[in-house]
């Protein structure tokens, strides 16, 4: 794996990087991202904005935008860390921050955040989830988390390995969450526990559904569970650009 920018990044089971800031990742004009790991690359959908500030950062406008991936096949693996840097607007309706599946309401072995989304009944929360075969495995977080128009580092974890109740994590500014809510249909949520092979879709779901309205600076993506000390230092090295 080559990585192209910011050497202080975590670098082991890192399989898709963007940062708006990396002029090797995106030059500023167009609607091509180059991953700064290998192999991933994306692309900004419909009219997805460029700003210059804080170095760079995606401006996403909640009514079709959204960025997506090549397929990442993560069929063989039972963990995964994707970590953003992120600034929510002023909207409450159901939005997608992330998801790696065609659609988390269907069985697809994926993985989803969303915010101020019902699907379990708590509209004002951010949810972490991880859809299976036969179940799911959601987490409800408190929602203020992303409130104030501040930027906010959010990591989420998902690990196959861990006992069912603790499988989805959150931590923010690489300090770890206390849910709010659990929720499950199905605790086992599959037979394996690992992930599929799909496109990351960041800030909407696959056709511009549930769009975020808020801006995007970077993501970085991982095939396993980082360290708190990982997520501190990720943390750390780009927190300066936003005056964190």
């Amino acid at each position: 794996m080559s990585i192209r920018y910011n050497p202080t990044i975590t670098t082991n089971g890192l399989i898709f990087a963007l940062d708006a800031a990396s002029r090797l990742s995106y030059p500023g004009t167009g609607s091509v991202i180059t991953g700064l790991s290998s192999g991933f690359d994306a692309a900004l959908v419909n009219s997805v904005s460029f700003s210059p500030d804080n170095y760079g950062y995606f401006a996403l406008d909640g009514g079709d935008d959204y960025i997506s991936t090549n397929k990442v096949d993560l069929s063989n693996v039972k963990q995964m860390t994707a970590c953003m840097m992120l600034k929510a607007g002023s909207s409450t309706s159901a939005q997608m921050l992330l998801e790696f599946s065609t659609n988390y309401n269907s069985f697809d072995d994926g993985f989803f955040v969303s915010y101020y989304d019902s699907i379990i009944g708590y509209s004002s929360s951010i949810m972490v989830g991880r859809k299976g075969d036969v179940g799911r495995n959601i987490r409800a977080f408190n929602n203020d988390i992303l409130s104030g128009n501040a930027w906010t580092y959010l990591s989420i974890v998902y690990d196959g390995n861990e006992t069912k109740s603790q499988r989805c994590q959150m931590y923010v500014n690489s300090i770890k969450q206390a849910p709010s809510q659990s929720h499950s249909v199905n605790w086992d949520d599959d037979n394996t526990n690992n992930l599929g092979n799909h496109s990351l879709y960041i800030g909407a779901r696959s056709g511009a559904v549930a769009p975020f309205s808020g801006d995007i600076a970077c993501c970085h993506v991982y095939d396993r569970v980082l360290s708190s000390k990982e997520m501190y230092a990720n943390y750390s090295a780009i927190k300066t650009r936003f005056g964190l």
